[in-house]
């Protein structure tokens, strides 16, 4: 039944919640539609499970050198390159780009996804804001340099949530899952506006996908997301567009929705000093730990 409503929907209201709890069909098939990567590289962080294993397979599937950043080696697999990095811990942030920028002079796809922190932050604002946006700071040297060699932006996919609509006071439970999913945003924008020249940045909304992040949910909320929650593989549709198709090329900064839909951010999203306050915010925590280890911001 909801098939039969989902493009109705999609064309009334293209970005409303109910479009996105019921979309319509993917018209976007990652191993027909993405172009050959032979010569990219890519990196995806959590790429060992969920979302970032099925984004990093239809990666190597398309001939891409894909590197998978995560917390255990044991879970890569064979065929992608394992760098050991713990989003939670600054300092491990520190010592993977330097890995990756030993073996590699440049970075086409930076794709996130979280990981599931040793400086006392909350796990997800640590892992999904803090370590992401650390991250993608001392990557800028490798995506610049692609930009440079390929005549083409390299992109970094931010991944977030419809779930920032719980930001900043809605559904206790999930309050700070939602705020880190705001950030994320608020992130992809900061680097696209500082950063436009030397790579784009997007960010996402992967669907209501079946995860591990309900494990610790209640009784109803499982059941609930058993029934309108998607396939694990389908998450990994819109962060493969956004980082991979020429059409995505033309819309930098673009927030994508389920499944590969273009959407309209939010006005706040787009507001200047909220994102001069929260880039503020992130600098000040970042430099704090850079004195307090190594005393530099540098990788």
């Amino acid at each position: 039944m909801a098939a039969v409503f989902s493009k109705p929907l999609a064309k009334c209201f293209p970005d409303s919640i109910i479009s996105q709890l019921f979309p319509p069909p993917s018209t976007f098939d990652p191993l027909r539609d993405i172009p050959d990567l032979t010569g990219k590289v890519a990196i995806v962080t959590g790429g060992a499970v969920g979302i970032g294993y099925h984004t990093v397979l239809a990666l190597l599937q398309k001939n891409a050198k894909v590197y998978i950043a995560t917390r255990s080696e044991t879970k890569t697999g064979r065929e992608a390159i394992f760098v050991h990095l713990d989003l939670a811990d600054l300092a491990s942030v520190r010592r993977a780009v330097r890995e990756l920028a030993n073996k590699e002079e440049k970075l086409d796809i930076y794709s996130t996804t979280h990981q599931l922190t040793a400086q006392g932050y909350d796990l997800h604002f640590g892992t999904n804001v803090l370590g992401h946006y650390y991250f993608t700071s001392l990557l800028k040297p490798l995506l610049k340099r692609s930009t440079q060699l390929n005549g083409e932006k390299a992109r970094v996919v931010f991944t977030s949530s419809n779930a920032f609509e719980y930001a900043p006071g809605k559904g206790a439970g999930w309050k700070i899952y939602g705020i880190s999913k705001f950030a994320n945003v608020l992130t992809a924008n900061i680097f696209q506006r500082d950063h436009a020249d030397e790579f784009s940045s997007y960010s996402v909304h992967p669907g209501g996908i079946q995860s591990e992040l309900t494990r610790h949910s209640n009784s109803f909320e499982q059941l609930l997301a058993k029934a309108i929650m998607k396939p694990t593989p389908m998450g990994a549709l819109t962060q493969l567009y956004a980082g991979t198709m020429p059409e995505a090329g033309n819309v930098p900064g673009g927030y994508f929705i389920l499944w590969a839909r273009l959407a309209e951010q939010q006005p706040r999203f787009k507001n200047e000093e909220l994102q001069k306050k929260f880039k503020e915010w992130v600098d000040t925590e970042l430099r704090a730990f850079a004195e307090s280890s190594e005393g530099s911001w540098n990788a």
